[in-house]
């Protein structure tokens, strides 16, 4: 009996506490063994009870186990398996690499978080956003919805005595990530799970429900109709443990509650859910990507050789993007790769990852294009002066011409207000250009490129009249030669 109350006691306490939320804390199961091991032990000293040093020992001896299998399943006996998480595609960056401005991203989330909060206090369309609401750092995400890219910022309930007093949250707000000059749109659809919300109607709790104890992840989007969901998605071990990869996908309605989970495989072949943007979360994909870059001459030549090794490019402590494409519509995480051993800011290769699937499509011809940091470093330098109250953020890809660039937004220090866009030529980075929007310098771009090629045509032009010139000359000068050679001949006649 005392090991039954054991039990309830640990799963309370998983409950309460609302665990786990990543696969890197524990699974509520181990939790909750790794808690009855603890309070027996602590009772068989208390008591002397010979159970609970019998679970103790065996507790014990089944973590060494654990560890032991776990050890011969790291990376140092089974590297080559740690590179086949990913289905790998090589591809050419002009044919995934988008070219147009209206794809690319400018507005970054701080951007967004600024704009979406001056909606906060405000009257529209007879909804008072007052300060019952917030909006979180933690719940939001890039999705795309009718063609069109936005933050997603579901509002959440200030604190404990607001969810209290409020049946429901009034609804979310879209911001535009294209255009930084766009206002925030304040969408009223109602919802009453939230991650603020408390018990029953905790979005945590509900993912919890679902996931069996598992291990999860999850993240806000809207569907054609505009509804909110919570898109979770939960884990299974691979390689004994050592590498999670996705298992089951929750859906989770966030105006009743209602759920569907179904298996990983099931819903990549289904097209019921297309509106799902992604649903393998940015830590899980670096860690696929750096497992590729780091063990494709296995282990030990990490240790020793460090041959061919890459890591992704180290701006924004390795940020990686969700970005747009020329595949498909889906939104596709993108990071330049570059050797363990460069110091000159270049690429080896670029990746992208299909944001609902396991396919990495490997871009091998940006070998040598300066990285995302040689390119704020090359807008920094061109900023001069300016460079003290502006800074380049978001360095994003665009193909150009059929040649790669950086883009990025240039914002203000200290509000992170939009002022101006810039672009680096990636295998010149001398080459930079500084303008209000990326239509005007990608039309500049194209516009000098055109007179280049007249002028160009027109230099053929005159060297060919130049050359006309001269052999006319020349044909006079032989003509001349002729007649007088003629009247010779008649004189010798």
């Amino acid at each position: 009996m005392r090991y039954f109350i054991y039990f309830i006691l640990s799963a309370l306490f998983i409950y309460f506490t609302k665990l786990p939320v990543n696969p890197y804390f524990i699974s509520s199961w181990m939790v909750i063994f790794v808690l009855i091991g603890f309070w027996s032990f602590i009772d068989s000293f208390i008591k002397e009870n010979e159970i609970g040093i019998i679970y103790t020992v065996f507790s014990g001896i089944g973590i060494v186990v654990l560890l032991l299998l776990v050890f011969f399943n790291s990376e140092i006996f089974r590297a080559k398996d740690y590179t086949r998480i990913l289905q790998i595609k090589e591809i050419n960056s002009t044919k995934v690499i988008v070219s147009k401005p209206e794809k690319i991203r400018k507005v970054t989330f701080k951007m967004a978080l600024n704009k979406a909060n001056k909606i906060l206090g405000k009257n529209i369309n007879g909804v008072l956003i007052n300060t019952q609401y917030e909006i979180s750092d933690n719940d939001k995400a890039i999705i795309m919805y009718k063609g069109n890219e936005y933050w997603l910022l579901p509002l959440q309930y200030s604190s404990f005595f607001k969810w209290i007093g409020n049946n429901n949250i009034p609804g979310y707000i879209l911001v535009d990530a294209i255009n930084p000059n766009a206002d925030p749109i304040f969408v009223n659809k109602a919802f009453k799970y939230s991650p603020s919300a408390y018990f029953e109607t905790n979005v945590n709790r509900k993912m919890w429900e679902n996931s069996n104890l598992g291990l999860f992840d999850y993240h806000p989007e809207i569907d054609e109709k505009g509804d909110l969901y919570y898109i979770g998605v939960t884990y299974k071990y691979k390689i004994l443990g050592n590498v999670f990869i996705p298992d089951k996908i929750i859906i989770l309605n966030a105006s009743n509650g209602n759920s569907k989970k179904i298996k990983y495989e099931e819903f990549i072949k289904t097209k019921k859910y297309t509106w799902i943007d992604k649903i393998l979360p940015e830590y899980i994909i670096k860690d696929y990507i750096e497992w590729y870059g780091k063990y494709q001459e296995g282990f030990w030549n990490t240790v020793f050789e460090q041959k061919n090794i890459t890591v992704p490019t180290e701006y924004n402590e390795s940020e990686i993007w969700l970005v747009e494409n020329k595949l498909d519509k889906y939104l596709k995480w993108f990071t330049g790769m570059t050797s363990i051993n460069s110091k000159d800011n270049s690429l080896a290769y670029g990746v992208m990852i299909d944001s609902r699937t396991l396919t990495m499509y490997k871009i091998n011809d940006l070998n040598n294009i300066t990285d995302e940091q040689g390119a704020i470093h090359a807008i920094e330098s061109k900023l001069g002066a300016n460079a003290i109250q502006w800074k380049p953020v978001l360095p994003l890809p665009i193909i150009i011409n059929k040649h790669f660039y950086w883009t990025t937004s240039i914002i203000s220090k200290n509000t992170d207000i939009y002022q101006k866009t810039a672009i680096v030529k990636g295998n010149n980075i001398s080459e930079v250009i500084i303008g209000n929007t990326l239509k005007e310098i990608i039309n500049n771009i194209l516009t000098n490129n055109l007179t280049n090629i007249k002028n160009k045509k027109l230099s053929v032009k005159q060297q060919l009249q130049i050359k006309m010139k001269k052999l006319k000359k020349d044909l006079k000068i032989i003509n001349q030669n002729i007649n007088e050679i003629e009247k010779i001949i008649e004189k010798l006649n």
